[in-house]
């Protein structure tokens, strides 16, 4: 305890070190404010404490020395971060996922996709719809939520086919349950923090306004492509040994699923209510363009939050459908007073008084100067984006990326890269974490036992990252710069 105790003190004198001598070192030129030398010390300060420390109070430091540079008054502080609609939107996000996990509809759905007939003594086809099942239940939930579901029924069919630790199989259904969870975050915003978020951004920092199924249309493709490409790899270059699901027993397995109850079918339902509201609009703007208005005009976070309402009002036994102060009590805070502090970020790094993007087009113009190709800038941030976040938190990957490039393509607009196409682009390529651990929940959770390690993973997902780099440059960075360009 003494020790982690001493390496923490030690990383937070590193980090007001950090601060500091940025602070004093940094000279205010080439487009640089006093201002902003304080905020680029704040916030590389802040990025050292998330990779030593964690994320829970360094965000909330962040955004308390944010006000501290004067960038924004602190009321403007205060209404970027906490203000937001994107923070009430999570939190009911984060309990209908808690109230579906614990209610037993996700575990319904993934198995129906490994029960069906023709999946019966056809390895492949099991593990092709188990994974299916995982990406399309990922679509509308929290992919950290939906990996505590699948850990345990992963290790249940390990035990009935009577797996060892050492079998390759048993590596390529867990690194399968992270990818596919983790890309089906990736391809819509429905429930996922990070698509909301760089959504959020598109809209306050460039004007773009993406509605949630814009952003489906241009991501799913590349998500789906490398779902398959990824499948294809497991079973024509990983090769693991699958005769054990010649053994699985579809019948048994219908049989050991608990029947469905009340408070399943009202929450369920409750949910997909909202997610049809949320996507209403796009559909019949062209119909009945006044509903469709005032429909997109309540924001996302109204659905949710009447629907929790009326979830804890109906009785179910006795007992509300939804419980408020036991969902609200499991609500992830870290995640949330992180976003807040994103929100921060997004808002100060960029604004007019800190320089900063000047600074950065200065600094940046004689290596751009030799590029010819907008489409090299997207490489290149792809790459940063999506190498790094799997070493290290997605929420600092994103953030250092977005201050980096963003700023760039607004400084140089004749490479043609689209400042709102780019937060997109890295607001994806910075959730694909499934390297190790830190990256992001879900290789945490289902690296947590000796079944897969990351040891396994550095054998197994290297490939599978190049593949989603390709995908996002030359699929999704298409599709959302032509989607923002016809806003």
């Amino acid at each position: 305890m003494t020790k982690t105790k001493d390496k923490s003190t030690l990383h937070i004198i590193i980090g007001i070190a950090i601060f500091l001598l940025m602070r004093i070192f940094i000279p205010a030129t080439n487009g640089l404010t006093s201002i902003g030398v304080s905020v680029l010390s704040v916030f590389v300060a802040t990025v050292y404490l998330w990779i030593t420390i964690g994320t829970g109070w360094p965000s909330l430091l962040c955004i308390l020395g944010m006000i501290l540079t004067g960038v924004k008054t602190p009321a403007e502080i205060w209404a970027a971060s906490f203000g937001s609609w994107l923070i009430p939107f999570l939190i009911f996000c984060f309990m209908f996922s808690i109230a579906l996990t614990e209610t037993g509809f996700m575990r319904r759905i993934i198995t129906w996709f490994i029960t069906r007939k023709f999946v019966e003594n056809r390895p492949w086809a099991f593990i092709t719809m188990l994974l299916v099942g995982e990406y399309i239940l990922g679509l509308i939930m929290d992919c950290t939520a939906e990996s505590v579901f699948v850990l345990p029924l992963c290790l249940e069919l390990f035990e009935m086919l009577e797996c060892k630790k050492e079998d390759k199989l048993v590596k390529v259904i867990l690194i399968g349950s992270i990818c596919s969870t983790i890309l089906s975050t990736l391809a819509t915003p429905i429930g996922h923090v990070i698509p909301v978020m760089y959504i959020g951004y598109a809209l306050a920092d460039h004007g773009a306004a993406v509605s949630l199924i814009k952003y489906t249309i241009c991501a799913l493709p590349a998500c789906t492509v490398t779902l398959a490409l990824m499948i294809l790899y497991f079973k024509f270059i990983v090769r693991p040994d699958v005769s054990k699901l010649q053994n699985y027993n579809v019948e048994m397995a219908r049989k050991n699923l608990p029947p469905k109850t009340k408070q399943e079918t009202y929450v369920a339902t409750a949910y997909f209510i909202c997610i049809a509201l949320w996507i209403l609009p796009d559909l019949i703007s062209g119909i009945l363009p006044g509903v469709a208005s005032y429909i997109s005009g309540l924001g996302y976070a109204v659905a949710p939050g009447i629907a929790l309402c009326i979830m804890c009002m109906v009785k179910v036994n006795g007992k509300p459908a939804m419980n408020y102060v036991d969902l609200f009590s499991k609500v992830n805070w870290n995640t949330i007073i992180l976003v807040c502090c994103m929100n921060t970020l997004s808002s100060t790094i960029t604004a007019a008084s800190t320089g900063v993007s000047t600074w950065l087009g200065n600094v940046m113009s004689p290596l751009v100067a030799s590029v010819s190709s907008g489409m090299v800038i997207v490489a290149i941030a792809a790459i940063w984006d999506i190498v790094q976040t799997n070493f290290m938190s997605c929420f600092a990957t994103g953030a250092m990326v977005y201050a980096a490039i963003v700023p760039m393509c607004i400084a140089f607009p004749a490479l043609g890269v689209s400042p709102a196409a780019m937060t997109l682009l890295i607001g994806m390529g910075c959730g694909f974490g499934a390297l190790i651990p830190p990256a992001s929940g879900p290789p945490s959770v289902l690296m947590s036992t000796d079944w897969c390690t990351p040891s396994d993973s550095f054998k197994i997902t290297p490939p599978i990252i190049v593949i989603f780099i390709l995908a996002t440059i030359f699929l999704a960075y298409p599709l959302f710069s032509a989607m923002v360009a016809a806003l």
